[in-house]
Formats: C-alpha cells, structure tokens, sequence
C-alpha cells in the first residue's frame, strides 16, 4: 500500500478541448491529492467594466481548462471519482457579463431572433471573506452576497474525438452544477486509458440555470482527492453529497435533461442499492428533487437528487 501523495500541477498550457491527444500534466495514482491551478472563463481578459466580453473573448477559446491528469490503472469501462475537497479564489476580484449573442433571454446562433441583441455588460464582484459584493450600475444598491464555489467544468476524455470545453455529454464538461463543490465527490465515466481527467471554470456563485450566461467568474486554487472504481461503468456523471445522491442528465428540450438524469437515479438506485426499478420509480417521485445546472449550452443540464437517508439498511 502506498502513502498518499500531493502533487501540485505545473500547467504551462490550457487546453480548451477534452481529448486524450493533449500530453499530460501529470501522472498520479488512485488515492493522491492533485491541486490545480485554474483561469477563469475568460481566461483573465475581462478584467474591467468597460471589457467587452464579445471583444475580449473569442469563441471557442474560453474556459481553459487544466490537466489532463493521467490516473494510472484508470481503464475504459472504470468509473472516477474526483473529491472535491477545496476551491479557493486567487484573486479579489470576480466577474460576470452579458454577451449580445448568449444567454437563455438573448438571440443565439441556436435560437436565431430578429430583435436586437442587448447591450453588452460587465459586473465585478469583490471577494472578501467568503463573500461577494454586487454593486448595481444604477440606483447603486449594493448586496452581499455568501459564496458558493465550485467547478462550472470537469470531465474525461472520450474515445475518439476532442470535444469543446464548451459542450457537454457523458464525459462531463460544461455542465455548470453547483453541487460540483466542496465536499461531494463527482463520479466520471473512464474511456481512455488513464482518464485523462481535466477542470477548469471555477464559479464563485451561480443561480439555478446560469441565466445570464455567466456566473460570477473567478481563478481557483482547487485540490481534489482522485480514486477509481475498477470495473464498474457509469454511463453520465454522478455526484454524491453527505445527504444526497445524485445524477446529471443532459439533452435539449430541457424535459430530455431531466427525464435522463431520472433514469440515470434510478438505475443508481437499481444497481447499487437493490430497489426494483418500478418501486424507484414510484420512491423518486415522491421524495426526489431536481435543479437545473444550465440552460444555455448546446445541451442543458439537470440534476436528479435522492435522499440518502431513504436509501435503507
């Protein structure tokens, strides 16, 4: 049995696409503490009110991510697991805006409109003691705000091709969910040898859905603790809390997300836990509950939560 290491990732690059074609930043083997360095989503260009995001960033070269983290033994048809165990900000300043062309209340390539796109803007949020101030552009109210970090992206690599740090799918990715956070532990599906595990996006707080099409952005200093379930696939991301399991389900119209992240619950529940599919069906729907990560991805996601003290002996 060996000790426990801590291994401090050295990342020179961002990559902004998850494919076991980038060369790992380092190796490490079930059990070890990585911590991870992440930029965020704007990959520090916005960094004043008067930034246009449309200018600033270009599409598709945002959240960059970190790794890829080769875990040895990690073979495809395993399952990751990915502890979370702290996400701190490095800097005092987040931010977040509105671009003219993405958000769930704006025209989109995928939502094409004839009105005219809104005026571009950005809100810095100053970080102190675990909170976050909002300071609105007119009337100048101000609200305090507690916050929530946690990894707006995280993910493995797929089979064959490299997919956009801006999509989503059974490999993870832009999934936007706040119970990626400390203290839970996600469950990622293995396709390649090693996983190739990447994060990035740090988020210092989102409401349900990422309305706007931004959370409040921010750098991360965030440490993980990697294991591996052998021989055992999941086929979506999995997260499980101190009180709740959960699944992540992802397609478009946003009864898709939801009806896979149910199915995927269930199956949870089936496998591992010994319900009959029929009488977890029935259970779910009386004590389960949903959040939506976001809605303004290719793909939207859904978060199915069960309660773990209904789980039994």
């Amino acid at each position: 049995m060996t000790d426990t290491r801590t291994v401090e990732l050295e990342q020179d690059r961002y990559y902004f696409t998850y494919s076991a074609k980038h060369p790992p930043t380092a190796r490490v083997d079930p059990g070890d503490v990585v911590i991870a360095r992440t930029l965020d989503a704007s990959v520090g260009a916005i960094r004043s009110e008067s930034d246009l995001p449309s200018l600033k960033t270009v599409r598709p070269y945002v959240n960059p991510q970190s790794g890829p983290i080769f875990v040895n033994g990690a073979m495809p048809g395993d399952t990751l697991s990915v502890e979370i165990l702290s996400i701190e900000p490095t800097e005092k300043v987040a931010a977040s805006w509105v671009r003219k062309d993405f958000g769930a209340l704006v025209a989109s390539s995928s939502t094409p409109m004839i009105n005219p796109p809104l005026d571009e803007a950005v809100w810095l949020y100053t970080v102190e003691d675990g909170k976050l101030r909002f300071k609105a552009k007119k009337g100048g109210r101000t609200v305090e705000i507690p916050m929530k970090p946690f990894l707006g992206t995280i993910g493995t690599a797929p089979v064959l091709e490299e997919i956009s740090s801006l999509n989503l799918g059974p490999h993870g990715g832009n999934m936007d969910c706040p119970d990626a956070c400390a203290g839970n532990t996600l469950y990622l599906p293995v396709f390649v040898e090693g996983a190739y595990l990447f994060l990035g996006d740090a988020h210092a707080l989102q409401g349900d859905g990422e309305l706007c099409g931004s959370a409040v952005e921010m750098s991360s200093k965030t440490a993980i603790k990697l294991g591996l379930v052998r021989g055992r696939g999941i086929s979506s991301p999995r997260i499980e809390s101190p009180e709740e399991r959960m699944a992540v389900g992802m397609g478009r119209p946003l009864e898709d997300a939801y009806r896979a992240a149910q199915k995927e619950l269930l199956l949870w529940l089936r496998d591992d836990y010994g319900f009959d599919l029929m009488d977890a069906y029935q259970l779910v729907s009386q004590v389960g509950t949903a959040r939506i990560g976001n809605v303004v991805s290719q793909k939207y996601t859904i978060v199915a939560k069960f309660p773990k003290k209904y789980l039994g002996a």
